[in-house]
Order: structure tokens, then C-alpha cells, then sequence
């Protein structure tokens, strides 16, 4: 009885041996597998915000002969603009302070030129050219003086070699 009692418990040990490797086992691969997507993931935001990443969007044609069943067809999409505005003025007062936050590319730099409604060049401090930051951003803060004319003010921004022209109004103060 007591032989038959040990081959048992060694059979159990055995049994609980192989049990706890393939849950270990098991445990790594899940580890592994989530590793190499976080992996891909990275990959593919990184090619998304330098913009050389095309994704394919998949659209449907159909085919009259022999069947009719929609045979997808692979398109690019478009590459991504170089930056997109966070925070923009539609409308600053007289004598106000103004904030423009861009998000770009890491490594890029970014200028800002203001000119007031009445077409003049501003060079107050906050204006100019900035490196991207390390959260992606170029940010640009400066004041409009009390004695700028309310009216359409422009503000022109390049990116590398990509320039753009935006416009805001100038209140009068109140």
C-alpha cells in the first residue's frame, strides 16, 4: 500500500510539475506575442508622425464576370499634414496676449511671423523661429499692443519647406 501511496504522489508531483511548466510556458508567450505588437504598434506611429508610414484603406469594386462578389482593392491614404494647430486665436482684443501651439515632427523647426492688420511686420518678443519641444510642440506666446489696429491680422508659418498662411481678427479693446 505504501509503494502504491509514493508511485501516486510521485505521479502527482510529475503532474504538477507539467502543469506548472506549460502555465509558465504559456505565460511567455502571451508575454512575447503582446511584446512584438507594442513593437508593431511603435512602429507604426512612428512612420505616421514622420509621414512616410501609408496605411491601406480598402474599397470595394465588383467584377460583372464571372461573379459578383466585391474584390477589395488597396489605396494609399494621404500622408499627414506637417503639423495641426493645438491652440489658434479666431479673435484677440487689443492689448491682449496671444498663444499659438503647433504639434510637429520631432526634429523639426518651426517659424512664426504676425503681421498687424495693417500689413506691418511684427518683431515683438514671442515671434520668430522655435525648435519642436519635447512633447512635439512649437509653442509662440507675445502680446498685441494697445496701439495695433483692430482688423484682419495674418500670421505666415514654415515648416522645413512648407509654408502657410493663416488669418485672425483684431478686436478693438473694450
Amino acid at each position: 500500500m505504501q509503494k502504491k501511496e509514493q508511485k501516486n504522489r510521485k505521479k502527482q508531483k510529475e503532474q504538477n510539475w507539467f502543469d506548472k511548466s506549460w502555465k509558465v510556458i504559456g505565460g511567455l508567450g502571451a508575454v512575447v506575442a503582446l511584446l512584438v505588437g507594442l513593437f508593431e504598434l511603435v512602429d507604426i506611429f512612428q512612420g505616421l508622425r514622420a509621414g512616410t508610414e501609408t496605411l491601406p484603406t480598402v474599397t470595394s469594386s465588383s467584377t460583372p464576370f464571372p461573379t459578383d462578389t466585391p474584390i477589395p482593392t488597396v489605396s494609399p491614404t494621404p500622408t499627414l499634414r506637417p503639423f495641426q494647430f493645438l491652440a489658434f486665436p479666431s479673435q484677440v482684443r487689443v492689448g491682449q496676449d496671444v498663444e499659438v501651439i503647433l504639434q510637429a515632427r520631432p526634429g523639426d523647426v518651426c517659424v512664426l511671423e504676425y503681421y498687424t492688420p495693417n500689413g506691418s511686420k511684427s518683431s515683438t518678443d514671442g515671434l520668430g523661429t522655435v525648435t519642436v519641444n519635447s512633447q512635439a510642440k512649437c509653442v509662440w506666446k507675445w502680446h498685441v499692443s494697445a496701439n495695433t489696429e483692430p482688423g484682419l491680422a495674418t500670421l505666415v508659418i514654415t515648416i522645413q519647406d512648407i509654408q502657410e498662411t493663416y488669418k485672425f481678427d483684431i478686436l478693438p479693446k473694450e
